[in-house]
């Protein structure tokens, strides 16, 4: 699945916010790398704290149609990517196919393959290219190029950042499948599964001090509030809600998730995104349906009650 002088770029023309549209970059990369294109970026200022700017070939719009013979543009959405690898090469073969050289290819509306989704297709030996780890290294290392090597603010405290997702998406009777199913992007878990991990780690690390940070958004933080606040070791950082967006703070928020020795994502974009950034760092998080594969001992995936394999944790920490 290779064509040669062909280039693509990604807009992102959907809604949602900054961890959404980081799958949609990261599924166009996952298209772009599979099929051997060159990426050209498509300045997109909001993204670009985030850098996905980096290390790519930069073309003004009002040139394209000088330097490349033909523009292409495929839309989805494919909001879930391909996960079985016969498809992806009929769906490839099928959509991309006839482009022909010297062509850019305009990717947009969430036309995605998960990098996650190539993890095994790279163990069985079906493509050439660990494509979720070049994407991660990459990311980590662009961010550091813009943010510099960002750490904890005490290297004698164990730092564990964890996001627990509420604001609108808790609403079971307008949203029943947050509710229903782990495998669905969304999910909303129980404080038992966020405590349970808690427990675990500390478990782990009885003889080193651990600071825990809880962020989440002030909407339906309730009950949030009333597990954690009381608890000497866990700092609740309670922000504004998501469509009161502050740009600035949902930076610093990414920056401390990048930051912390243990970042404990919830099924949500915001910090199942931030997975892609830490490369060589400890991430516990949830297999579902946008994220999931992930290699050990680095990525700790945990069952539906927050059990994990605690005996990965202290490796390379």
């Amino acid at each position: 699945m290779s064509k040669s002088n062909i280039y693509y770029t990604v807009e992102c023309t959907t809604k949602g916010f900054h961890g959404h549209k980081l799958k949609d970059v990261f599924g166009s990369h996952t298209i772009g790398k599979l099929l051997g294109w060159e990426y050209i970026y498509t300045p997109y200022p909001y993204l670009e704290p985030f850098a996905i700017q980096l290390n790519a070939i930069r073309v003004p719009k009002w040139r394209r149609k000088l330097k490349f013979s033909k523009i292409y543009r495929f839309s989805g959405p494919k909001w879930d990517g391909i996960s079985d690898y016969k498809d992806a090469k009929a769906f490839l073969e099928e959509t991309f196919g006839s482009i022909k050289p010297n062509s850019l290819v305009v990717i947009d509306d969430s036309l995605r393959i998960h990098p996650c989704q190539t993890i095994s297709w790279w163990k069985d030996r079906l493509i050439d290219k660990n494509i979720f780890d070049a994407i991660s290294s990459q990311q980590t290392e662009a961010f550091k190029a813009i943010h510099g090597q960002i750490q904890p603010t005490d290297p004698e405290i164990l730092s564990v950042a964890i996001h627990i997702s509420r604001g609108v998406d808790f609403n079971k009777e307008k949203f029943p499948q947050h509710f229903e199913d782990s495998w669905q992007p969304r999910y909303i878990f129980s404080m038992e599964y966020f405590d349970h991990i808690i427990k675990q780690i500390k478990s782990v690390f009885k003889d080193k001090r651990v600071q825990f940070n809880i962020y989440t958004e002030s909407l339906n933080s309730e009950d949030i509030q009333a597990a954690f606040s009381d608890t000497p070791d866990i700092k609740l950082h309670i922000g504004s809600n998501r469509h009161d967006r502050d740009e600035s703070l949902i930076l610093d928020i990414f920056k401390s998730f990048v930051a912390s020795d243990i970042l404990v994502c919830c099924n949500s974009s915001f910090s199942a995104m931030c997975s892609y950034y830490r490369y060589n760092k400890k991430t516990i998080y949830h297999p579902h349906k946008h994220l999931y594969d992930l290699p050990a001992p680095n990525y700790l995936a945990t069952e539906i009650d927050g059990s994990f394999n605690t005996s990965l944790l202290q490796t390379s920490l």
